[in-house]
C-alpha cells in the first residue's frame, strides 16, 4: 500500500473530505488528492503533519510498519511531538535553499534515532546551532 493509499483509508476510516484533511494539515485539497493519488508525495513537514493528525508515526505513512510502543511512549513522555513539528516547518523554509536537508531530519526520527532524553537534548543543541546560522545566513 502507498503514502497516499494509507492516507486515504486513514481519511475515510474518520469519515473526513479530503477538504477536511487539508484545512487540518493547513494544504490545498489539491495537494490531498494528488497524494491519495500517488501523484505527489508528501513533504517531511506534511508526513509529520499528517501523522499527527491522524495519531500514528511518519513510520506507518511510510512504510505501514508500526512504531514499537516504547518508542512512541517516550516520545510522547518528551513533548517532542510539538517540538518536531515546529522544526521541522522550520526545516521545510530551509530545504528550499538546501535541498535535503528535511530528509535527512525525518530520517532520524523516522530510524529511530531520537528517542532518549539526552537525544533530546542534543536535538536541542543542534537545533540552536541551526536557528542561529540561518539567523546568520551561513546555512
Amino acid at each position: 500500500m502507498s503514502v497516499g493509499a494509507r492516507i486515504k483509508k486513514l481519511r475515510l476510516d474518520r469519515g473526513w473530505s479530503q477538504e477536511d484533511l487539508a484545512r487540518r494539515l493547513k494544504v490545498r485539497q489539491s495537494l490531498v488528492s494528488k497524494w491519495e493519488r500517488a501523484e505527489a508525495k508528501p513533504r517531511p513537514v506534511n508526513l509529520l503533519k499528517t501523522g499527527k493528525v491522524f495519531g500514528v508515526s511518519v513510520e506507518f505513512l511510510s512504510s505501514g510498519a508500526a512504531v514499537r510502543q516504547q518508542h512512541k511512549d517516550k516520545a510522547d513522555a518528551l513533548g517532542f511531538s510539538e517540538t518536531v513539528l515546529e522544526i521541522a516547518e522550520e526545516l521545510n523554509e530551509y530545504e528550499k535553499i538546501h535541498p535535503g536537508m528535511a530528509s535527512g531530519f525525518l530520517l532520524l526520527l523516522r530510524e529511530g534515532l531520537l528517542d532518549t532524553p539526552e537525544d533530546a537534548e542534543d536535538l536541542l543543541s543542534l537545533v540552536e546551532i541551526f536557528r542561529e546560522r540561518a539567523r546568520r545566513g551561513t546555512l
